[in-house]
């Protein structure tokens, strides 16, 4: 077995390509970006042996994607050395396990989106840059499309979050309100982090 093999297979070269070519498009139009959302996901929630190669590369070829695109960007904060902000939307299912949504691909790429947020608020502190996360549970949104329904009870303020729970608290975490606030992984939950009744 070549050392090849053993490792897998060698990175998709049309996925890279076209990460350089929004990589290109970044630096050529929003060169003078002072802020940053990475909201990129899709839940799929299934069972640890029913991964397939192709589930587990797409769970994880959206932090690809969002490690590259945020190092162009950091690359034009700091050239302009103006600071900036940036807020990583991640997941409780980053933090817990959910018996009734297994989801361990989505996991894995969520609790490393969440080590990525503590990576360069460190990293970038110096330069003026703040980095947190947000860490919704349950929010009606296409993501997570029919898998909420009925999880009302799950959140102990009694309802699923809305795109606009998740909206104010990005907001706020770009804002200068928040000005001494890096690192941060912001439960926006409902309580669900806080514990089980």
């Amino acid at each position: 077995m070549s050392a090849q093999e053993r490792a897998g297979p060698a990175p998709d070269r049309h996925t890279d390509r076209g990460i350089e070519q929004l990589q290109e498009q970044l630096a050529a139009e929003h060169a003078d970006a002072t802020l940053l959302v990475n909201a990129a996901g899709f839940f799929a929630p299934r069972k640890f042996l029913d991964y397939g190669q192709d589930n587990y590369d797409a769970d994880l070829e959206l932090n690809r994607a969002l490690f590259f695109l945020t190092q162009t960007v950091v690359r034009g904060m700091t050239a302009a050395g103006s600071g900036g902000a940036i807020v990583n939307i991640g997941s409780m299912w980053g933090h817990q396990a959910v018996a009734a949504l297994p989801g361990t691909g989505y996991s894995m790429a969520k609790a490393g989106l969440h080590a990525l947020t503590h990576n360069l608020a460190m990293e970038l502190a110096a330069d003026g840059i703040r980095v947190n996360a947000v860490a919704p549970a349950g929010v009606a949104t296409p993501v997570y499309k029919e898998a909420v329904k009925g999880f009302d009870s799950f959140h102990p303020l009694g309802r699923v979050g809305t795109a606009q729970d998740i909206a104010s608290s990005i907001v706020f975490l770009l804002s200068p309100e928040s000005s001494w606030i890096t690192g941060a992984l912001l439960n926006v939950d409902g309580g669900v982090m806080a514990g089980r009744s």
